[in-house]
């Protein structure tokens, strides 16, 4: 049977074969980012998941920042490094505050500013989770129509055969027909993983998200409260 379709693949019209060829560039792809963007997210979970562990232990934000060296794929790194200059631009303005005193509130400058560069911080390292995602989604939209396509142009095929020669036995519309089940069978074969994949990594991905929205906004609260001793 393997062999059979083999050589309805073969022996497919030109334009069958040209649909297949886009649809075998797609699956490559769509398999290709799958299997990098897991590895990616699998490291990535995992790093966030040491990091909040040590980060629970951590007593000042030097160890803060120890504890997020080497986290290259989570976002975590990226966080304690604006936290952590946030605060040197911070201290660099206490340092000063008895000179500009009733001018602004400092812990308060702190805090906005602290917020807003953490969460600027985790949209951009989201940007990098997400990237190529959208590769997905398209294979996931595209390759059901290329399929579709596919059925048309093989039906379409049998009815010229059918009109050309004036019979409609069996042995007339096959080509045609066998055109189109291979164009649609490959269609949703390149469709079904591609979404699956997706949807499962945008999952993950989007719980990283929240953790390290949830982490942020504590550490801001951690440095905020340790603002008001200085």
């Amino acid at each position: 049977m393997g062999h059979d379709f083999v050589d309805k693949i073969i022996n497919a019209s030109p334009e069958a074969q040209a649909i297949l060829i886009i649809l075998a560039f797609l699956s490559v792809g769509s398999w290709a980012v799958i299997g990098w963007k897991w590895v990616q997210v699998r490291r990535a979970e995992r790093e966030l998941r040491d990091f909040l562990v040590q980060f629970r232990k951590a007593r000042d934000l030097e160890q803060i920042q120890q504890a997020g060296k080497g986290k290259v794929q989570s976002p975590v790194q990226a966080l304690v490094a604006v936290a952590v200059r946030e605060v040197q631009q911070l201290r660099k303005i206490i340092s000063d505050k008895h000179e500009r005193k009733g001018e602004f509130d400092p812990t308060v400058m702190m805090r906005d500013s602290l917020l807003m560069a953490l969460e600027r911080t985790v949209s951009e390292n989201t940007a990098k989770l997400r990237r190529h995602l959208v590769f997905l989604a398209t294979t996931t939209s595209v390759s059901p129509f290329l399929g579709l396509l596919g059925t048309v142009w093989g039906i379409m095929i049998a009815f010229l055969d059918i009109a050309a020669r004036g019979s409609a036995d069996i042995s007339t519309v096959a080509p045609g027909i066998a055109d189109a089940l291979i164009t649609t069978i490959a269609g949703l074969a390149v469709a079904i993983p591609a979404v699956i994949g997706y949807n499962y990594l945008a999952n993950r991905i989007q719980r990283i998200v929240e953790t390290c929205n949830n982490f942020s906004l504590e550490l801001a609260g951690i440095i905020y409260k340790s603002s008001l001793n200085l």
